[in-house]
């Protein structure tokens, strides 16, 4: 059934780089855009260790934000103890229980004083907010 469904849909390439989950490697041309793919996304294992270890290792990624309704993710990149992966900050957006606009704030905050450059005047653009 979701095989159907899934074939049913228009897909795109991502436009910024991206590590799959169903093989650990960067999504290659034509994976994302493919039903193909999201049923084996369904089917296969999740292979998150080994796609946060692309990310951290070859990409050089070091902070991550999940973004997704439960912060589980996240919780489990900053556990692993891969030596590659040690150094990397992961922060959830979401939290249940809590307003959406609180959580992403909090979120950027968190990114913030873990290095990460936010454009806070982009960010409160509309708000009537000031940088004190």
């Amino acid at each position: 059934d979701f095989a159907v469904v899934a074939s049913s849909i228009d897909y795109r390439e991502p436009v910024l780089p991206a590590v799959s989950t169903v093989t650990g490697e960067l999504v290659g041309a034509g994976d994302w855009a493919s039903s193909g793919y999201w049923v084996d996304q369904v089917r296969r294992p999740v292979l998150f260790h080994d796609a946060l270890r692309t990310a951290t290792g070859p990409q050089g990624v070091g902070r991550l934000l999940e973004v997704g309704p439960d912060p589980v993710l996240a919780a489990l990149a900053q556990s692993a103890t891969d030596p590659a992966v040690e150094s990397v900050v992961a922060v959830s957006a979401l939290r249940g229980g809590r307003a959406e606009a609180e959580s992403v704030l909090s979120a950027a905050g968190e990114l913030y004083v873990r290095g990460v450059d936010v454009d806070w005047a982009a960010v409160f653009e509309g708000a009537g907010g000031r940088r004190v």
